[in-house]
Order: C-alpha cells, then structure tokens, then sequence
C-alpha cells in the first residue's frame, strides 16, 4: 500500500478533529490516518488500535479517494474530492458566508455536486468552520501622522485650482463589511478579511478610481457623485476622476 502524505495544515486539522470528535469510530479513522501519515505499517496500527489490518487499510483508503471519516450508516459520506474540498476550503477563507444555503448554491454551480444544507453544514464542522462572529480589531490613529496629513491637506486646499475638486471617500471597499457580522470562519480566525493581500486590496482601490475616472460630468453617475462632493481629495497615483 503506497504511503499517503498528508500537508501540515491538512494535518493540524484532523488532529483537532480528534479532539472534538464524539463518535469513537471516526476517532479510529483521524487516528489510522495520521499514523500511517507518520510512516506505520498496516499491522502497527491495527494493534493499536485494536482493529483488523483490512479495516485500517480501508479507513486508509476511503480518506485518500473521497476524504472519508464517517463509517458506513454513520453520517454523511464526503461527496467533494480532496481537491474539491481544498479548493472549497480557499474560498470559504477569503469570502464568509452568512447562510449554508448559500455555500450550498455555491458549490452545486462551481463542482456539480448537490448537497444539503444539513450535509454542508456537517462538511464545514468536519472541515474546521464554525459559526462566529469575526472579531473587531479596532484601528490604530498615529498622532504625529494625522497632525502631518492636515497640515499638508490645508495646503492643497489653498493652492488648489479652481477647476479642480477633491472628494472624500469612505477608506473601504464597497464589497468589505465594515460592521461585524456572523458567518461561517475557519476556527482560529478572530476576523476575516476581503482581500488576503494589501497589494490586491491597493488593486481594487486603484480599479474604482479607473471607472471613476471614465466618469464624464454630464453623465447620470457623473451628475450623482458631483452632487455629493462637498471638499477635496488627492487619491496619490491613482488615476483622477473627470468630475
């Protein structure tokens, strides 16, 4: 039997499942899994574990192909692949959802694969997710900072050209959720965030002002944005709005 190698983070996680697992066969199976992922042999474990050699080379053998724990007649069998759930388990990090049911659409329109809501449900317990709200994570004013930004923000209102305006705009994206909401988060995440890396946040960020800046005055949003313009903004090497 060829030695499966599992990844440390996929590791980590059965080891925790271990530790909250109730059902004692499931056990057995994050046990048989990891030890042959350490390098034991069929029969090492199965005296271990008390078991036959034929039953640890099944527990082995059904994780490898379908990512299954759950005993026959024992909750439900892992429908994604390994690949699928790894997949699934990336987007479910870098986007939370706040209903099964939406995971459940989700997966049914990128793998083809039909799930219900109480078999997603127990996909994302088994996979390390659970229900929670993110944590705030209050932001960090620097004094000295904010003192240097007035200072040069009056300036460029003096000098400013009388054909030019600066807009305020909220220091988000329009897609991040400013305020805490419950979702479906990986354990050991105090809060979640939209983008993974600042430089495609920056990306996004400079993206809106590239629509904006196709913006033309007498347009309906030109028309909109105007008229909500009340004092001046200088996005620094983004491209500049026409209205």
């Amino acid at each position: 039997m060829s030695l499966m190698t599992l990844g440390d983070l996929e590791r980590a996680k059965l080891t925790s499942q271990h530790k909250q697992e109730r059902d004692g066969r499931i056990r057995d199976r994050i046990k048989a899994v990891l030890l042959h992922d350490k390098g034991w042999s069929l029969r090492q474990i199965a005296e271990a574990l008390l078991i036959s050699d034929e039953a640890v080379r099944n527990h082995i053998q059904d994780y490898d192909s379908s990512r299954k724990l759950c005993p026959e007649g024992g909750g439900s069998k892992e429908k994604l692949s390994r690949v699928q759930s790894e997949k699934l388990e990336l987007h479910l990090q870098k986007h939370t959802y706040l209903y099964v049911k939406d995971i459940v659409a989700y997966v049914e329109a990128v793998f083809g694969i039909a799930y219900t809501v109480r078999e997603l449900r127990d996909w994302l317990q088994r996979h390390g997710f659970s229900y929670k709200k993110p944590a705030v994570v209050p932001g960090k004013a620097n004094k000295e900072q904010q003192e240097k930004w007035l200072v040069e923000y009056n300036k460029l209102r003096q000098e400013l050209p009388p054909d030019e305006t600066i807009c305020f705009i909220d220091g988000v994206h329009p897609t991040h959720n400013v305020q805490p909401a419950y979702g479906w988060i990986k354990k050991g995440v105090i809060y979640n965030t939209y983008y993974e890396h600042v430089d495609d946040f920056r990306e996004a960020v400079f993206g809106f002002f590239t629509v904006l800046s196709s913006v033309t005055v007498g347009s309906v949003l030109g028309q909109m944005l105007r008229g909500r313009v009340r004092d001046k903004f200088h996005p620094i090497q983004a491209p500049a709005a026409n209205f």
